[in-house]
């Protein structure tokens, strides 16, 4: 702040790193740096920089992790909040991690996910509606990527895309600010979208191939047995083979098709009351002498996964899960919490707001 004048008083707030100034004029100092401040504040929201509280001033730092000091010692007074370095105001936890400002909604969220797993965007869309609206801030971003994540690979691309927007349109997400926002949208819907066009890429491949010929790729064991497994949505799939196809590629963690017989065409959507397959995950290996894998199948209950017992099957990869988590956890990180890597996050995150790659520059 840089002080001249006699009878009136002139204050000059200049942002280290910038060029962006304001000056304003007044009776007393204080008056002045009022003004200043005041008109500097709302030239940054006109340009959609998030203002928040803080009570104490930034030592140092860079040109986006400024805070005016405090007028007259005491108050709040506003700042500029850097990506994934806003300081916690009283009582609210990390929105990277905890539960952020506003009601707690756990109960919401292990319905929201079992919905969106069970691929039913357009149930978990009326559910958000009905249960969080007017809970602005509710959702941490963490609580956001794992809404991504569950999502099934038979869900409807435009159903889950109208989901996500239902869910800004409530503005539930609480993202440390608006750059962080537009990308972490931006992105996680690319995300989205590659994972359901490639888990129908799958389904079309399984459906219009010889299960003999996937064999020989590694997408699929074309016939095997199913027996109970140690939990209710578990079961235990063993090769009538008596052991598995040579040159398989499934691994624990993947996401598969399950169709049941062997014989039954691979579907994700009934077509004239057809029976369609079910979305599995691979859990385990048998342990020896066994042969096997332990699943976990998603169905509308456990007694529609415990009627497959005794039946035959067939299983093929789907889409890959494991990369589609590690690019929405990429994205959590670069939007809240990227520590070593801030300055990627910030060069990122500038491309999202004006002049942004100005002032990275």
């Amino acid at each position: 702040l840089n002080w001249s004048g006699a009878a009136t008083w002139k204050c000059v707030l200049r942002v280290p790193g910038t060029g962006e100034t304001s000056q304003a004029m007044g009776p007393t100092k204080r008056d002045a740096q009022e003004a200043a401040t005041r008109d500097f504040v709302i030239r940054l929201q006109a340009a959609g920089v998030m203002i928040k509280g803080i009570k104490d001033r930034a030592a140092s730092g860079p040109s986006w992790a400024i805070a005016a000091a405090p007028v007259g010692g005491a108050g709040a007074v506003p700042g500029i909040v850097p990506p994934a370095k806003r300081p916690r105001l009283d009582g609210e936890a990390d929105g990277a991690g905890g539960q952020p400002l506003g009601r707690v909604i756990h109960t919401e969220m292990t319905q929201l996910l079992q919905l969106l797993r069970a691929g039913k965007a357009e149930e978990a869309l009326e559910l958000a509606e009905e249960k969080l609206d007017g809970c602005p801030r509710a959702m941490s971003v963490k609580q956001l990527s794992q809404l991504m994540t569950a999502i099934g690979v038979c869900s409807r691309e435009a159903a889950v895309l109208s989901f996500f927007d239902g869910l800004a349109a409530l503005e539930l997400v609480d993202f440390p600010n608006p750059p962080a926002a537009a990308y972490f949208w931006r992105f996680g819907r690319w995300s989205v979208r590659e994972f359901l066009a490639e888990g129908k890429a799958c389904q079309e491949q399984a459906a219009g191939m010889i299960p003999q010929a996937l064999e020989r790729n590694g997408t699929c064991i074309a016939h095997m047995t199913i027996g109970p497994g140690r939990l209710e949505y578990q079961l235990q799939l063993t090769p009538t083979a008596g052991q598995m196809p040579p040159g398989h590629s499934f691994q624990m963690g993947d996401w598969i098709f399950l169709t049941a017989p062997h014989t039954g065409q691979v579907r994700l959507h009934s077509e004239n009351g057809g029976p369609v397959s079910y979305e599995a995950e691979v859990l385990s290996y048998l342990p020896a002498p066994q042969v096997g894998i332990v699943v976990k199948v998603i169905a509308e209950n456990a007694a529609a996964a415990q009627q497959l017992v005794g039946k035959t099957c067939r299983i093929d990869r789907a889409a890959n899960h494991v990369t589609f988590q590690r690019q929405v956890n990429a994205l959590l990180v670069l939007c809240t919490a990227p520590g070593e890597l801030d300055w990627l996050s910030l060069a990122l995150l500038a491309a999202e707001e004006e002049g942004g790659m100005e002032k990275v520059a």
